[in-house]
């Protein structure tokens, strides 16, 4: 039988056709947690294939670093929606026909259905005597920020193919970990890595859920294919969900109204297993810390899980949510302080002389700078002080006293890539070599064409040589090398790096040592050791920004409706500024949608105002994961100017300015 494919590397995976494929779709739970008593299939003709547990022929379980999921339940429930059977058949009509026929008995017991604490994930870092502070404080600022559920699904389906051919399999899947993939197979169908090839399909590179979730996938399709000798397609619009956090967060200030110690305690809710868990803490933690001066800190992170879905890679690992924390609640002491907030975050950034070193180093007087160009484009001063008469006069919305306005400040430092945990051990690696006639090849998994021209340019400027003879590996894994996953701006921060020492490497052989010269580098593995406090979060690669947000309260519909957004960020070499304004530009009106609740007006487009501070001296990085997190802080802070309320979570639509008011408009 032929179960050739043609393939064209733009092509969908949803869009492509062969004969002889077979159509995939899971069976899932239908509870949270319990054990299924027994499975009822309705009668199926020999044309389907069904999967369960113990139809795998290797192991039942996908491993991410230290953790593991189940691809398929078993008899024990973990989770809602975790998927229990995999139902193979001709096409996806009479499959959907099947799964829906298939009935399924449950046990539920008593068991626990609330959060429960994952105390193998806890991380406390501190300096200071933050207690002794707190109790001597003149006053007590005090908050706690929510960051509720948000999802997401895909606009179009996520899926892979697989084709089976003798004992090698090749598999067509979207997303943005293809070596992850091909591990996944070979532990599921107990295959030597080396027979296993997955090429990667075209994906959106913002796209929430192409890291774990395709794994899944591509094991049960590769199994179907191995036991039908066809071609099998499986897809997926699972939604794509967002850790939740609780942040509390206790500030001693003192008689000028100026922190002098804070303790902070978060909770992550990761989901049924807590995949990512150190990543995840390591950046909410560097999210967490305050730019403001400290004699004391104390910050509890810990992880809490439920029978619900893993969630975990959502834009990142949620170092945007930490630091909505601390830019907001930055913005309620200025607020406290009944000073201009752009003068009090002028007056108390500062570095911190006890400040762990293992944390990004601030720049106070870039920061500073950043803040004072922003202020002045967007008029800040003015405007806030306008705005407070007017919110002193109007105590209440309503069609009669007109529109109620406000205005948010939010600056922080952010950070690319991965802290030094764990993912830095897997030696993801590049590899450059120098051919005759100047020709230089490049063998990467990480392969985005957007990224290309800045690799081309470091590759030029360090070897000199006409960027149209600089090739990039295209293809499978089986002629790649692991890169890595394509996440955290790896393309722009960790891959440049990586290029460059490889050139510095040739450069240093050349002329010496004949053609081809080749090189590899690798992300060194980090000494855990070497950190403070246990606390293993180094970053390489940082961003600064301030930025402030003008929204008016429609005094009908209660939306809040941005009217404008300015932007100051320093990010180091800026290859594009236009491509870098528009990526920022889209990041923030994807955002808005989330944080207005989804009821903001059709259409709706704020005045985006975006500058680049220069620093060309600096290494490439991406401002988008700090841009996103002051967006929250900023945003609720105007809110909070135009309610006369704190708002201190995300997100936050109509219905919470309804609930502020008290229900009574």
């Amino acid at each position: 039988m032929n179960t050739s494919i043609t393939f064209n590397k733009d092509m969908s995976i949803h869009t492509i056709r062969h004969p002889d494929m077979i159509f995939g779709q899971l069976v899932r739970s239908s509870i949270p947690r319990g054990t299924v008593t027994s499975i009822t299939l309705p009668n199926l003709s020999k044309d389907f294939i069904v999967i369960s547990a113990q139809d795998i022929p290797g192991s039942n379980s996908v491993r991410v670093l230290d953790e593991t999921i189940p691809l398929l339940s078993g008899d024990h429930i973990i989770y809602r929606d975790q998927p229990i059977l995999a139902i193979f058949g001709p096409d996806q009509e009479s499959v959907h026909q099947a799964v829906s026929n298939v009935v399924i008995s449950y046990a539920t017991g008593d068991q626990p259905l609330e959060a429960d604490q994952s105390p193998a994930h806890e991380v406390t870092m501190h300096w200071g005597d933050c207690a002794t502070l707190l109790e001597q404080a003149s006053s007590i600022e005090e908050h706690t920020y929510l960051t509720g559920n948000e999802e997401r699904t895909p606009a179009t389906p996520i899926g892979v193919i697989a084709v089976s051919e003798g004992e090698e399999l090749t598999v067509w899947a979207t997303t943005q970990w293809p070596f992850h993939i091909r591990n996944t197979i070979s532990e599921a169908c107990g295959l030597s890595k080396r027979r296993v090839s997955v090429y990667q399909n075209p994906y959106d590179h913002t796209s929430a859920g192409l890291l774990v979730w395709p794994s899944v996938l591509a094991a049960l399709a590769s199994i179907a294919s191995m036991k039908s000798g066809k071609p099998a397609k499986l897809l997926s619009r699972d939604p794509i969900h967002r850790p939740e956090l609780i942040i509390t967060r206790k500030t001693a200030l003192d008689d000028d109204m100026l922190p002098v110690a804070e303790k902070v305690d978060l909770q992550v809710h990761l989901g049924v297993i807590p995949l990512f868990a150190d990543e995840i803490l390591a950046q909410i933690i560097t999210g967490a810390v305050p730019m403001y001066h400290l004699e004391a800190c104390e910050i509890t992170a810990r992880i809490v899980t439920s029978p619900a879905a893993p969630r975990h890679y959502y834009f990142g690992f949620g170092f945007p949510l930490g630091l909505f924390s601390t830019a907001a609640h930055a913005a309620h002491i200025a607020r406290r302080s009944m000073v201009n907030p752009a003068n009090w975050l002028m007056k108390a950034v500062k570095n911190s002389h006890a400040r762990p070193r293992h944390l990004v180093h601030l720049r106070t007087a870039l920061i500073k700078e950043l803040i004072d160009q922003t202020i002045t484009r967007s008029d800040f001063s003015r405007k806030f002080a306008v705005y407070e008469m007017q919110r002193s006069r109007n105590r209440m919305i309503s069609t009669f006293t007109g529109y109620t306005r406000g205005m948010g400040i939010a600056a922080g430092s952010g950070v690319n890539g991965f802290s030094n945990t764990s993912m830095n051990e897997y030696n993801f690696s590049v590899e450059v070599t120098l051919d005759v006639n100047d020709a230089v090849r490049v063998r990467t998994s990480i392969i985005h064409s957007k990224a290309r021209e800045i690799w081309r340019e470091a590759i030029r400027s360090q070897l000199g040589v006409d960027p149209e003879d600089i090739e990039f590996s295209t293809g499978s894994t089986a002629g790649m090398l692991d890169s890595g996953p394509d996440i955290l701006d790896r393309d722009l921060t960790v891959i440049p790096m990586l290029l460059n020492r490889c050139c510095e490497s040739i450069k240093n052989q050349r002329f010496k040592e004949p053609l081809p010269i080749t090189v590899k580098r690798s992300v060194k593995r980090t000494n855990r050791a070497a950190t403070d406090e246990g606390m293993k979060a180094q970053f390489s690669h940082a961003t600064w920004g301030a930025m402030v947000f003008e929204l008016t309260i429609d005094p009908v519909s209660l939306n809040p409706e941005p009217i404008g957004i300015w932007i100051t960020v320093s990010c180091g070499r800026i290859y594009d500024r236009a491509a870098l304004k528009k990526k920022i530009q889209s990041a923030i009106l994807r955002e808005l949608g989330s944080i207005i609740g989804g009821e903001a007006r059709t259409g709706l487009q704020p005045a985006i105002d975006i500058q680049f501070h220069a620093d060309e001296e600096s290494d490439t990085a991406d401002p988008t994961p700090n841009i996103i997190g002051l967006l929250y802080a900023a945003y609720t802070s105007a809110l909070s100017q135009a309610l006369n309320e704190p708002v201190t979570s995300i997100p936050a639509g109509a219905g919470e300015v309804l609930e502020f008011l008290g229900g009574n408009l």
